[in-house]
């Protein structure tokens, strides 16, 4: 459990305070965290979700990638207005942060057909500094299949699925 991870990680903090020789990576620290964080959220444990979210936070507070994490809780548990401005505070931490620009543009798209130009111009953005992000190319394709553009709609589905299937296995949880 996440207690476990937290008692051994204040013990490693204890130990680099006692000895400055031994190094310690906060990096680590926080991608155990994430990683609890992610694992939390997929099984619908959302109070330990945001303890892990706030952990890791508070090992770098400036993290886009634990403010990501806090967006995607956010959205699991349907709070939408919340989880954009989670997904804002990363954007505006890191302007070419790739996976917010798809969550909120995802988002975007579940608020309604008035915010569809906005979602496809983050998910273009995305393209753009990320040509091999499968999920932008197909969110891409969802926009242009309720834009009516069938085409477009097909080559953007079909790139998504030829980088989906190029993807190398990177992601455990």
């Amino acid at each position: 459990t996440y207690g476990v991870l937290f008692s051994q990680l204040q013990t490693q903090k204890e130990l680099e305070h006692r000895n400055p020789e031994v190094v310690t990576d906060s990096d680590i620290g926080i991608e155990a965290w994430l990683d609890l964080t992610k694992l939390y959220t997929r099984y619908g444990s959302w109070s330990d979700a945001k303890t892990c979210s706030d952990k890791a936070k508070s090992i770098r507070y400036f993290s886009p990638d634990s403010w990501h994490a806090t967006g995607l809780l956010l959205e699991t548990q349907k709070l939408y207005k919340e989880a954009l401005v989670a997904f804002s505070i990363v954007l505006s931490i890191e302007p070419d942060y790739v996976p917010s620009m798809v969550s909120t543009a995802v988002i975007l798209m579940k608020l309604g057909t008035e915010s569809i130009p906005i979602a496809k111009s983050f998910l273009m953005n995305a393209v753009r500094i990320e040509p091999t992000n499968d999920e932008a190319w197909l969110n891409l394709g969802m926009i242009s299949k309720l834009e009516g553009s069938i085409d477009e709609a097909a080559e953007f589905f079909q790139a998504a699925y030829e980088l989906k299937q190029s993807a190398p296995v990177l992601n455990y949880l």
